[in-house]
């Protein structure tokens, strides 16, 4: 079916989505009843399975361009992304100054992981962006929500900010870097 270098380039492409679909049409269109070509009822129902298998071949490799579209797409958000977690990446000493509970002070030691590391990620961290010197991260812990808007200051080795939180809470975060990225 085809040339050996259309096969082989086929061959390589094992792992793409539209595969299966391809290698079944091709097995209907290579099999002695098609080679053939009865005519009659066995022969409709040959041609239906034939559309059929072109057809699943055709929705599954519009789906894979169309994904592909918006991985390319998208590309510098990801690099944007990584950019910022790379920025964000080490030990930092946060001192959280809450407004809603008698002006409380709580102090934590946060360790934000290294870019595509998403095995260490920090337990209710559910989003983080970084765009410039501007920090957003969301939190989501037990139904609650808190998010936390911030800036870079002295070169990226403190964070200051502020956070509001689905209970009411809300106040200022001052964030010091206390150790650099360790991969």
């Amino acid at each position: 079916f085809g040339s050996s270098q259309a096969r082989a380039w086929l061959d390589q492409q094992e792992k793409a989505s539209w595969h299966d679909s391809l290698n079944q049409l091709s097995d209907v269109v290579a099999s002695p009843e098609w080679a053939r070509g009865n005519q009659g009822e066995s022969a409709s129902t040959l041609l239906v399975t034939v559309l059929e298998r072109a057809t699943r071949l055709e929705v599954d490799a519009m789906q894979a361009s169309y994904q592909e579209w918006d991985r390319i797409r998208n590309w510098k958000d990801r690099v944007r992304g990584l950019r910022g977690q790379a920025r964000l990446c080490g030990t930092w000493q946060w001192i959280i100054h809450n407004h809603q509970q008698h002006h409380q002070e709580q102090k934590l030691s946060l360790l934000f992981p290294p870019a595509g590391n998403t095995q260490a990620t920090l337990p209710g961290l559910v989003e983080t962006i970084v765009l410039g010197e501007n920090v957003y991260l969301r939190w989501e812990i037990d139904g609650r929500v808190q998010e936390d808007s911030l800036q870079f200051s002295k070169e990226g080795q403190r964070l200051e900010g502020t956070f509001m939180n689905s209970q009411g809470g809300w106040g200022s975060i001052s964030g010091k870097r206390t150790a650099g990225c360790t991969p």
